[in-house]
């Protein structure tokens, strides 16, 4: 098993150039026929199953703008670098059965992900609704518990009674006003003796 390096540049831009690592000229050529799957997907997006044989893959290769490989030998420990023609024979050479059977059943297996999407998505529906259940348990009593602890913050700022220019008066202040007030009582009780 050589370590293998896929370089390809899928469109004409410079920008759809590409590289994948793998972990031996096999798996290496599994992509090559995984990405001739994904081009036959985004075709036929309807399809449930589609077949192609191994020349299709060959002349999806031939017609990449760019696409060559890099082989680990581990002799000279270095890179050797391959042409399109190189990864056609290797295509060719790989068991075409096996090849040829894992990406069709890949295929009908990534079909079913809109239906595993669907379950994924009603579970979190339903993981929202119920914790949107639970939260107006907590929600509503929080909210009464903070505007209780707001009023009695404000009750103690405040005072119970008043306002806090009052609660804030100076002892000279309160005396001379309970003087003030002690002084209407005196002459009240003195009006009412006379």
């Amino acid at each position: 098993m050589s370590h293998t390096i896929l370089l390809v540049q899928k469109t004409k831009a410079i920008s759809s150039k590409t590289y994948i690592e793998c972990a031996s000229v096999a798996v290496a050529m599994d992509e090559v026929i995984a990405m001739y799957e994904e081009y036959l997907k985004n075709k036929y997006p309807h399809k449930e199953r589609i077949e192609f044989d191994v020349n299709e893959v060959l002349e999806m290769v031939y017609n990449l703008p760019d696409c060559a490989a890099l082989v680990f030998d581990p002799k000279t420990a270095t890179y050797v670098p391959h042409d399109k023609s190189w990864i056609q024979k290797q295509v060719v050479h790989g068991d075409q059965q096996h090849i040829m059977t894992r990406a069709s059943k890949s295929y009908r297996a990534t079909q079913k992900e809109p239906k595993e999407a669907k379950m994924v998505k009603r579970k979190r529906l339903e993981n929202y609704r119920v914790a949107k259940a639970q939260a107006k348990k907590f929600v509503i009593p929080g909210i009464v518990l903070l505007l209780v602890g707001l009023f009695l913050l404000f009750g103690f700022m405040y005072g119970f009674t008043g306002t806090k220019q009052q609660r804030n008066r100076s002892p000279q202040d309160m005396i001379f006003e309970n003087a003030e007030a002690g002084k209407e009582k005196m002459e009240e009780f003195i009006v009412e003796q006379e």
